[in-house]
């Protein structure tokens, strides 16, 4: 497998949590072909440079061993086992391997079949993916319409976010905020995730606060 392959993969998982929390917050076409064009752009001209950023192993252990290592066929039988078996990083990282095709032709179904065993077992950052697939049935890797399901999302949303993930607070936000036009659900999952220390979460709490304080003062 070579350099530049593995350098590409890592930087196109490093960008799919990016373009999916963007998605979730801005609600909105624009930036899905936004975002589609700027990975296109950095494929072109700068993978092997991005891709320094990507492999956290406090964020995705697993990951980072299948793209450290030029066995990937050996590491991926060996996740395929783990994740048979119920480990649950295992079965996120499959997710994320069969939603971008990092090294496997892309699978939608295997994608979502993984991330839904990762989430129903616990894990946040499966629980997070699967969501944002479901809501807006789209992906860095393709189209996930067939999959939407806006309500089995925000069942997952709400799961990654009391589990503590801000990403899914703030995209919980987003989703009130803008598709529902529920500021008072939008200000409880603002707060949760400006609580947790995220300051456009706050920033966007008392926006939303002032526009309400304005309409009552008129």
């Amino acid at each position: 497998m070579s350099a530049s392959f593995l350098s590409e993969v890592k930087f196109l998982l490093d960008l799919k949590l990016s373009f999916m929390l963007s998605l979730c917050m801005k609600g909105s076409e624009m930036v899905l072909n936004k975002y589609i064009l700027f990975l296109v752009l950095v494929f072109l001209f700068s993978a092997p440079l991005a891709a320094k950023a990507y492999c956290n192993k406090e964020y995705h252990r697993e990951l980072c061993v299948i793209y450290e290592t030029e066995d990937f066929q050996t590491e991926f039988r060996r996740l395929l086992l783990a994740a048979s078996k119920g480990d649950t990083e295992a079965q996120t990282s499959l997710g994320t391997i069969y939603d971008t095709g990092a090294g496997v032709k892309p699978d939608k179904e295997e994608a979502i079949k993984w991330y839904r065993l990762a989430a129903e077992n616990g894990d946040t950052s499966a629980q997070y993916s699967l969501a944002s697939i479901l809501y807006s049935g789209k992906s860095v890797a393709g189209d996930y319409g067939a999959y939407k399901n806006k309500g089995d999302a925000l069942k997952w949303y709400k799961e990654a976010a009391k589990n503590g993930d801000i990403s899914a607070q703030l995209a919980l936000g987003g989703i009130y905020r803008l598709d529902y036009m529920d500021r008072e659900n939008a200000l409880k999952w603002y707060r949760m995730a400006a609580d947790n220390g995220d300051q456009d979460a706050q920033k966007l709490y008392e926006e939303i606060t002032k526009e309400i304080a304005k309409e009552s003062n008129e």
